[in-house]
């Protein structure tokens, strides 16, 4: 099925046609979202977040570029938007140290989800103890990169 055909289906509310869809570009979608994010997890977010999006939105879609490329951006705009969120928090965590009011991490046990922030792929390691300085128990949870402590 040729994607003009898939896009007419799409707009008709087709279950088919957006299996067919998710079937012919999630991988694309996927790999488009893990080389701006660089992590597995944050790459599957952002390829449903685009599926579901164009669920929604593909009444409005105009047909001007190739179905392709409006899922290349969708997918390139979510991933953006989910790294600038992160850099976000991140200074949050840092200022809010400075200030001395202490990341929420230092008083509890990290979650699994973001439980090692240095185990993410990533160039240079992002532990509690380098991100939050005055983090009042920098030791209470062993890191597993403490060799690259310097």
């Amino acid at each position: 099925m040729a994607d003009a055909e898939l896009v007419v289906q799409l707009q008709q509310g087709s279950e088919a046609a957006f299996r067919t869809l998710v079937a012919r570009y999630q991988g694309r979608v996927y790999r488009t979202a893990l080389a701006l994010l660089r992590s597995p997890e944050e790459a599957e977010d952002v390829a449903q977040e685009v599926f579901v999006e164009v669920y929604q939105t593909i009444g409005r879609f105009r047909g001007e570029a190739a179905l392709s490329t409006w899922l290349y951006r969708l997918a390139t705009s979510r991933a953006l938007k989910n790294r600038r969120r992160a850099r976000a928090k991140k200074r949050l965590a840092y200022v809010t140290s400075l200030l001395g009011l202490g990341p929420a991490g230092c008083s509890s046990r990290p979650t699994t989800r973001t439980r090692w922030p240095c185990l993410k792929a990533s160039s240079s390691c992002n532990c509690c103890w380098r991100v939050w300085p005055a983090c009042p128990m920098p030791n209470k949870w062993p890191s597993p990169c403490a060799t690259s402590r310097s």
